[in-house]
């Protein structure tokens, strides 16, 4: 499906500006949105690969002191 994405801009800016006029959010409070498509999409998005890379670390790497064990010339 092919969309316009002058039309899909004009939405976005339409959409931001009602949501914070229903709000009532003062004008010189409100946020364009561009910053509120990064708050809404990117920041989650960002948060998520932070975790995924987390989560991959802890899950597939060793604990650092599992190292220090086996080079420790004190356990042989």
């Amino acid at each position: 499906m092919v969309f316009n994405s002058l039309i899909i801009a004009s939405v976005v800016h339409l959409s931001a500006d009602a949501w914070q006029q229903i709000a009532r959010i003062q004008l010189q409070d409100r946020l364009s949105s561009h910053q509120l498509l990064d708050l809404i999409c990117c920041f989650p998005l960002r948060q998520l690969g932070s975790f995924a890379l987390w989560l991959w670390t802890f899950l597939c790497l060793p604990p650092p002191d599992s190292f220090s064990r086996i080079l420790s010339p004190l356990h042989l």
